[in-house]
């Protein structure tokens, strides 16, 4: 009788055991999210110079990539060992293009500095294709070449050849 008590016994502490240690482990899918959500915060973010860089080459480049961006980025920055990712250049593209319209708005409808008159010249040639008749029968096409001559200073055209 005594027997059949203590294997009772033992039998109901094992299926306790086997319960209790069931009930306390991680399910398998939970086990690698917290780990996950720990380790998400190990990089320190990039400063804001390297944002306000960013919108600065888009709004030079405007027809250029995320991958061009983040390269001519690198390139520049290569002696601060400051580097971008292209996602990371998307990111910030994306949330700041408001930024990078503005800025090139600004560049464009600038007042330029003012010159001095005579100091310096700019020159410009280009060819126009003028039509001429030889003998009121053929068409032919002749280029006429242009040279312009202006003043930085006053704007003015100083000639027109």
């Amino acid at each position: 009788m005594i027997f059949y008590v203590v294997f009772l016994v033992l039998a109901i502490l094992c299926i306790l055991f086997i319960l209790f240690s069931y009930k306390h482990t991680i399910p398998h899918y939970f086990r690698f999210k917290k780990k996950q959500i720990a380790t998400q915060g190990h990089r320190k973010p990039k400063p804001n110079w390297v944002k306000r860089e960013i919108i600065r080459i888009k709004a030079h480049m405007p027809k250029a990539g995320c991958r061009l961006i983040a390269d001519v980025f690198n390139r520049n920055f290569a002696v601060k060992e400051m580097t971008v990712g292209k996602t990371f250049v998307y990111s910030v593209l994306r949330d700041n293009i408001y930024e990078v319209e503005s800025l090139r708005k600004k560049w464009k409808r600038r007042v330029p500095k003012p010159m001095a008159k005579n100091i310096i010249w700019g020159m410009d040639m280009t060819g126009v294709q003028a039509k001429s008749y030889k003998d009121n029968k053929k068409r032919q096409n002749a280029t006429a070449t242009i040279l312009g001559i202006l003043d930085h200073g006053t704007r003015k055209c100083i000639s027109l050849k």
